[in-house]
């Protein structure tokens, strides 16, 4: 018998758990890290349903009765499309996994691996096909996750950008919950995205490590969302030229504040230059990766921009729970596709290529069926702003 017990948390451990959290990534209790940063998963006591506080699986000693630490799990709905203009768009019921936290006091007791496997079964039984997380693939990689989906990372430098947009008459302000329904609607043209509900926007809006911004220019408008003390952009989306333009100001804004912050400096005598090394004059845009698709988003950021490459999807890991759930899911892409498939190793083969994991080989269902080299079908992408 484990000297510690696993189970779900409930609303009377739920303080106990957010100090634990905080303590276990180094922040204190006291600071209120998570609340305030990953509130789209662990927000204050006043405004956490019971259904969200029991998504979190925790470790109670038997001993002293201490919470160790803990893990999330929290259900969510992934949409993803073929990559072509007007590809069928499919959703797959997956759990985005955060939180794996346990006490320095209390490690090398096995309580990560406890509970994320009890957070896993319990996803699993309850239809998810595939999980999600944002971390260190070596860790994570003996729970089934591995690199998946992609996305492209466009550089922008502000003396380019300055030449060739034109920003006049854009109006911009901080987005807040009055424009959820159609920072939404923007939202959902992505090629592949998290679904989210008012609820959980709402959430979003409030966490301390992102700022959303809404533009209108012309009658047409587009949000971007950035990470603070950063120099990136996470989402972006809604009507090229008005996106562009707010890209260009969130950049004159961060020159500004470095300004700003570089006089303070100065007139402390000291942190001279250190303005310098943050480089407010470049930023980075995260785009979902769709070579095939091509939008209007994609040529208008490419055209002014001084770079890009391939990326890892922000939520960067993923384990396929359910070959037959994807399968039955998906099915109608991959007849059209007309493969031999010859056994369950083939689909399981063919369903992680087409969920875009890098260095996964190039099946050989699709070299049998004696065609053209086949790109991956799908873009599969979720935002950093999602992360949990």
């Amino acid at each position: 018998m484990s000297d510690f017990e696993v189970r779900r948390c409930r609303r009377e451990d739920y303080n106990e758990f957010l100090d634990a959290l905080n303590i276990a990534f180094g922040h204190g209790a006291e600071s209120r890290w998570f609340q305030q940063n990953i509130s789209n998963c662990t927000p204050y006591i006043e405004q956490a349903s019971d259904e969200l506080i029991n998504r979190h699986v925790i470790a109670v000693d038997r001993a002293s009765g201490d919470i160790m630490g803990g893990v999330g799990a929290y259900p969510m709905e992934w949409v993803l499309s073929e990559d072509r203009p007007g590809g069928e768009k499919y959703t797959l019921p997956v759990v985005g996994i955060g939180q794996v936290s346990c006490i320095p006091k209390y490690r090398n007791r096995g309580v990560m691996t406890s509970t994320l496997k009890a957070a896993l079964d319990d996803a699993i039984r309850d239809g998810a096909v595939a999980g999600v997380l944002g971390g260190d693939r070596y860790r994570y990689g003996r729970f089934g996750f591995d690199y998946g989906g992609g996305a492209i990372a466009m550089e922008f430098s502000y003396n380019r950008l300055k030449t060739a947009v034109d920003a006049s008459g854009l109006e911009s302000r901080a987005a807040c919950a009055n424009d959820i329904g159609e920072l939404n609607a923007m939202y959902e043209t992505l090629p592949s995205y998290l679904k989210r509900s008012p609820e959980y926007w709402a959430m979003l809006l409030g966490r301390g490590t992102l700022r959303w911004r809404m533009g209108r220019m012309g009658g047409k408008s587009a949000y971007i969302a950035y990470r603070i003390n950063r120099s990136r952009i996470v989402e972006i989306c809604g009507d090229p030229k008005v996106a562009l333009a707010l890209v260009l100001s969130y950049m004159e804004e961060q020159i500004a504040a470095q300004a700003q912050d570089a006089g303070q400096s100065s007139g402390q005598g000291q942190g001279q230059g250190q303005g310098q090394n943050r480089r407010s004059d470049r930023t980075t845009v995260m785009l979902p990766y769709s070579p095939g698709r091509g939008g209007e988003m994609y040529k208008s950021l490419r055209a002014a921009s001084s770079g890009y490459h391939a990326s890892v999807c922000d939520m960067n890991l993923i384990a396929i729970f359910s070959i037959d759930g994807i399968y039955d899911i998906i099915k109608p892409t991959i007849e059209r596709m007309e493969l031999k498939l010859g056994n369950d190793e083939d689909v399981k083969a063919l369903i992680s290529y087409l969920l875009g994991a890098p260095g996964h080989p190039y099946p050989d269902a699709l070299r049998r069926s004696g065609g053209a080299y086949i790109a991956n079908p799908f873009t599969l992408w979720a935002s950093e702003a999602d992360g949990v």
